[in-house]
């Protein structure tokens, strides 16, 4: 099929673009971008891209669709429709499902399975055997079988000579060790971030120390092997100069940031609650539970501050979906995790909207930036350049909506945002030439 988008706002930072143009797409390629484009014949689909944002498609390097062994949270089906809603593309998905991906079978398997959208969805290998920690997988059999990052997620490497085993391999490989930097023994039973908000509502804190001292650790690791790591969902504004520094240095580090880490802080806790009104059942939002936790208002800063002087290299969402049931219990029983894809773009606009930073560098960080932390394997996602695969996204920049999480495509209904208002939604999404969302026609109509 030949797609041309007429007179669409075209931003795509692998090219420093940013003009008023038209695209031509056929044969699932990007064929032309350039102010006009003529001469076309009479078989080829016409978009009025008028009042439209078109850019690449968004690549995520860290998110949980479950499958195999967690289906009643995802599957990869339900995720990856709920991804291409959101504008996601391209997909990486972490090792911790049931059988972990900590061997060259599994890596395959999840690669065999089948998505009706037919974006990319690319295995992260685990580091360690079952994510225990003990002892470290066979990493190049598991990347000849198609991972493309390495990691524990949720079950971070507390064992220094396993991080040094796996970050010595990391440079050998050209592959990245993904580390969820989580001190066990400083966070210990916390849940929620540790301050005045924490000691007021009575629940056990968890420091950002648990987050740098794992940092720390990692970054001296890396400079002593020149192995290649990247910093999970950072959170803090230690961390941000930690990496900061790290960089001048010249380790081999990159990091992301999550959307509700950096529009997000500790007092979403309290949701519709007030300290000076009555409280809910459950008391406080357990839908903004999440690890790392959403931290203090200055470390939301830091964060913003840290992506837009390019120390934090991309956004990644952490989509982390999970039953209803988990969710609707006590703070101290509730489920760590965020259903993300479907609420990333319009919250991340808020940060356009309130001037903390540039839409320019929001897709930047949604696009050729975390193509870049993957390396090799990534070269032509994150772009609309001539002759690359045609994963495109059209955002409408003004159309607010309400968030309604019974909507989601995803099954994961847990976000703090249910009920905001947001600005900035996904118009369309085209993967590999083919239009295979639009607005108002998912059966979930928003």
């Amino acid at each position: 099929m030949k797609i041309l988008i007429k007179q669409v706002k075209i931003i795509d930072p692998s090219q420093h673009f940013d003009f008023i143009g038209d695209i031509l797409i056929n044969n699932n390629i990007f064929i032309e971008t350039k102010p006009s484009i003529k001469n076309i014949d009479s078989n080829t689909k016409i978009i009025d891209g008028k009042n439209f944002i078109a850019t690449p498609g968004f690549v995520d390097i860290h998110s949980h669709l479950r499958e195999p062994g967690f289906e009643n949270k995802e599957t990869i089906e339900t995720g990856s429709q709920a991804a291409i809603k959101g504008g996601f593309t391209t997909l990486c998905s972490m090792p911790n499902t049931e059988p972990i991906q900590d061997n060259p079978d599994i890596i395959k398997k999840t690669l065999n399975i089948k998505n009706s959208s037919n974006i990319d969805i690319h295995p992260i290998g685990a580091v360690s055997k079952k994510q225990e920690g003990k002892q470290i997988v066979d990493m190049k059999s598991l990347k000849t079988a198609g991972a493309v990052l390495f990691s524990d997620d949720g079950n971070p490497v507390q064992n220094d000579d396993i991080m040094l085993e796996a970050l010595k391999n990391s440079r050998n490989l050209k592959l990245r060790i993904s580390n969820h930097c989580e001190n066990l023994d400083i966070s210990s039973n916390g849940v929620m971030h540790e301050g005045h908000l924490s000691w007021k509502l009575g629940l056990t804190g968890i420091s950002t120390k648990e987050e740098t001292t794992m940092l720390k650790r990692d970054l001296e690791l890396a400079k002593q092997t020149k192995g290649k790591l990247h910093v999970a969902h950072v959170s803090c504004a230690e961390s941000v100069q930690l990496i900061k520094k790290a960089k001048k240095a010249g380790i081999d580090v990159t990091a992301e940031v999550s959307p509700h880490h950096l529009v997000l802080d500790e007092e979403i806790i309290l949701g519709n609650n007030r300290i000076n009104q009555s409280l809910n059942k459950f008391a406080y939002n357990t839908f903004a539970k999440v690890y790392p936790p959403i931290r203090s208002k200055e470390d939301r800063i830091a964060l913003v501050e840290g992506l837009n002087t390019h120390v934090i290299d991309c956004i990644a969402t952490d989509h982390a979906p999970h039953e209803i049931e988990s969710k609707e219990t006590t703070f101290n029983e509730a489920s760590r995790g965020i259903a993300v894809f479907e609420t990333a773009l319009g919250s991340l606009f808020k940060l356009v909207l309130s001037n903390e930073i540039s839409l320019y560098r929001i897709i930047e960080a949604l696009t050729i930036s975390p193509a870049h932390v993957i390396g090799e394997k990534f070269k032509s996602y994150g772009t609309l350049s001539n002759g690359t695969s045609a994963d495109l996204v059209l955002i409408n920049p003004s159309y607010e909506w309400i968030v309604n999480s019974d909507k989601f495509l995803s099954k994961g209904k847990n976000t703090p945002f249910n009920n905001m208002s947001l600005k900035g939604i996904i118009e369309k999404t085209i993967v590999k030439g083919n239009i295979v969302y639009e607005r108002g026609k998912d059966k979930n109509v928003r």
